[in-house]
């Protein structure tokens, strides 16, 4: 039996559509963007008027292996899970900046933040720590996806690592999206993860070996599963009749 083909947005706006947003922001029509405006899309840069130049995209050498999307059918809330999360990271953020100079998200260090603790609530200090470990499992997996041969294991313990912060710490994960990614895991994929905002929607598992038994397993625990091989990327072709 085929499987459903995974719907072109399930995953987040086409790579065409957002360069495009770059390129003309008022002349994309919000079909593109899966319905999404492009304020949405490019959100507090257009919100604080700031100009977006140049966007680079580089070519990683990893061949990465199959995932398999779960989508759970559950609704979800981005934009009031996106605002409260953020909202309160930047506060503390401020917060820090404005008592402790030199203070920034993309500086800090997990074992540095002893001096900060008299400042902030114990719910603050785990949002906190829970951030910048998401913002170091980023980096982590970024070198190793610039390696070859790929780690495919280690890039899928990144993944569950992540998951386990989305999880227990910003809290917007779900338990049924927790059971489906039991089962992938059960079902031999290497990691997985609640995608974009939480609160509902997709997971996704990374399962380069029998990604078809890892797709049964999230339908058995509720889910709707696709299977995803990745492909090339974007790459330039000729027009036709042109020299090659």
């Amino acid at each position: 039996e085929e499987r459903p083909r995974l719907p072109r947005t399930a995953l987040g706006s086409p790579v065409a559509a957002v360069e495009q947003v770059i390129a003309d922001p008022d002349g994309v029509e919000p079909d593109r963007l899966g319905g999404a405006r492009h304020r949405d899309v490019l959100g507090p840069a257009h919100g604080r008027e700031q100009e977006i130049h140049a966007v680079r995209v580089e070519r990683l050498g990893a061949r990465l292996g199959s995932f398999v999307v779960g989508d759970s059918r559950e609704p979800k809330d981005t934009k009031g899970i996106l605002s409260r999360v953020k909202d309160q990271v930047l506060a503390i953020s401020r917060r820090l900046a404005a008592e402790h100079r030199g203070f920034s998200l993309s500086t800090a260090q997990l074992d540095d933040l002893a001096p900060f603790n008299g400042a902030l609530s114990d719910a603050q200090r785990e949002l906190l720590s829970g951030t910048l470990r998401n913002r170091d499992i980023t980096i982590e997996a970024r070198a190793l996806l610039g390696t070859a041969p790929l780690d495919h294991r280690a890039i899928g313990t990144l993944l569950t690592e992540h998951q386990a912060v989305l999880r227990d710490v910003l809290r917007i994960s779900t338990p049924k999206i927790d059971r489906m990614l039991d089962a992938a895991l059960g079902a031999g994929a290497y990691g997985g993860k609640i995608n974009g905002s939480g609160g509902g929607g997709c997971m996704f598992a990374y399962a380069p070996e029998d990604p078809d038994r890892v797709a049964e397993a999230i339908e058995r625990a509720g889910g709707v599963a696709y299977v995803v091989r990745p492909d090339e990327g974007s790459r330039v072709e000729p027009e036709e009749g042109a020299p090659r």
